[in-house]
């Protein structure tokens, strides 16, 4: 990780001006204009500031407040850079984890821990643009979700009211991507990789205190930008290295976040976070259907081909129940996708279920190597087995 970091802090800083711009600076109203036209035929990363998104002082939280409030009776699941890359992930009591949190005193440590996936808070803090035009994987969890409450209550679709089942939240963990909250020590820094489902994936940074300059938080993001020609090849080194690829440094550029700022990636961003501060971000994961075929899903496809090296994250359980949901929302409303022929649409629902095929686990019992391919639906498919899979495989 530190020869990493010392290859991507060599690279130069991002601009958002023009011609040659690295991502797009804009407020709610460019925001919207942009989701509307440019986005559709080249996204971009987009950094969005605007003052009104926080004009409640209800909605702002510190990552100071964030590690207080934890529950005291709690096992903190984190990742720990002190340990061997195999080992990183290990879990603490939370009193532990607290006091070793507060002994670096915001400093730069050499051993910094790196909390992910954490649940969000109950405001929407989603941006109103991503929300009115990017809101396919809304529509999908929510269909898992009323499906998975009809089979506990009996009740068909004739739903009222706030669900209050836990077990049908289960049933769509993507759900749980809609909003996160990730906080990092100052010296965290993550590999290069995608997010799991190649989403677009928006982060707010927040302050550590409330006391603090509008500067004093500040995180850098390094992301990769290949050029069209070198694409395939470059896809190829990152499938084979993931989070230890060391590309051209001329490829990469950093982004500087202060408090305040969105951050909205586009599917398949190869990106690798810094953290110069502590870091406390909220955040969230969408789908736009006017780019789900012609982005996400070929990323995606990319992703669960390289599953052992693409993504730091697991790959949800409930992947194939949602993109069994796109299927349907395709064939009903295949305008929304840029699609007119009835070969289109068959070719796009076929890509759906094609990645949800390889969503599946595996049923080996034992070795899936004892089993072999024609038994093995990861064998057969190269597949690394999912996390999710019941076999003993150790390249999980």
């Amino acid at each position: 990780m530190g020869r990493l970091g010392d290859h991507i802090l060599g690279a130069q800083a991002a601009s958002c001006t023009l011609p040659d711009r690295d991502y797009f600076l804009t407020d709610l109203d460019g925001l919207d204009g942009y989701l509307e036209r440019d986005w559709v035929v080249h996204p971009e990363i987009i950094v969005l500031r605007d003052d009104r998104l926080f004009s409640k002082e209800s909605r702002r939280v510190t990552s100071n407040d964030l590690i207080k409030s934890l529950p005291t009776d709690s096992i903190i699941n984190f990742q720990d850079f002190g340990l061997p890359s195999e080992q990183i992930y290990r879990a603490l009591p939370t009193p532990k984890f607290q006091r070793r949190w507060a002994s670096s005193n915001g400093q730069i440590v050499d051993k910094p821990m790196n909390l992910l996936n954490m649940s969000s808070s109950n405001y929407e803090i989603t941006p109103p643009p991503l929300l009115n035009r990017c809101s396919l994987l809304h529509k999908a969890t929510r269909a898992v979700k009323v499906d998975a409450l009809a089979r506990k209550t009996n009740a068909g679709l004739d739903l009222v009211g706030k669900p209050t089942t836990t077990d049908a939240r289960m049933d769509a963990d993507l759900e749980s991507c809609l909003q996160f909250q990730i906080c990092s020590q100052a010296g965290a820094i993550s590999g290069w990789h995608m997010d799991s489902t190649a989403p677009i994936t928006w982060a707010t940074l927040e302050r550590n205190d409330d006391h603090e300059g509008a500067e004093d938080t500040i995180k850098y993001w390094a992301v990769v930008l290949v050029p069209d020609e070198c694409l395939p090849s470059a896809l190829e080194a990152f499938g084979e290295k993931g989070p230890e690829w060391e590309p051209p440094r001329e490829w990469i550029r950093i982004i500087s976040l202060i408090p305040g700022d969105y951050l909205i990636m586009p599917p398949g961003t190869i990106h690798a976070p810094i953290s110069p501060t502590n870091c406390f971000f909220r955040g969230g994961m969408c789908w736009d259907s006017r780019i789900f075929l012609t982005h996400t899903l070929p990323m995606w496809k990319f992703i669960m081909a390289h599953r052992d090296k693409a993504s730091n994250e697991d790959h949800p359980k409930q992947a194939a129940n949602i993109l069994n949901k796109v299927a349907g929302i395709i064939r009903l409303s295949p305008a929304d996708f840029n699609l007119s022929s009835e070969k289109d649409i068959d070719d796009a629902i076929r890509d759906c279920q094609w990645l949800a095929d390889a969503s599946m686990p595996c049923e080996c019992i034992g070795s899936c190597h004892d089993v072999g391919a024609e038994h093995c639906r990861c064998q057969a498919g190269n597949f690394v087995c999912l996390q999710y899979c019941p076999c003993s495989c150790s390249n999980k």
